[in-house]
């Protein structure tokens, strides 16, 4: 089972695939209901865990703040998910061998 967090991203899994969602951040923390409950909203549902990082790469540069109009933009972009991705690893103690 998968129940990842990156940045404001939630990946979790379930026997039907892998789902992606946004969490709400408020002050840097996930934002919680009366119930405290996470407050996400769906980036998608995937088969596998590679297709939900894929997924995840392309929601992140179709709706991100950063306006990307060439091509070098749009590597400094991914460099920056690369990044994010690659921090995630290093946090939770998965080498590169690993991942």
């Amino acid at each position: 089972m998968i129940d990842m967090k990156i940045d404001q991203y939630h990946i979790t899994s379930n026997r039907y695939g892998v789902d992606v969602t946004k969490m709400k951040m408020v002050n840097g923390q996930p934002a919680l209901t009366d119930k405290g409950i996470i407050i996400e909203t769906s980036v998608g549902h995937y088969g596998n865990l590679s297709n939900a990082l894929k997924g995840l790469r392309s929601y992140i540069v179709r709706t991100d703040t950063t306006k990307i109009t060439n091509f070098e933009e749009y590597r400094n972009v991914n460099r920056e998910i690369e990044e994010m991705f690659d921090s995630y690893l290093k946090d939770n103690g998965v080498s590169e061998d690993e991942g």
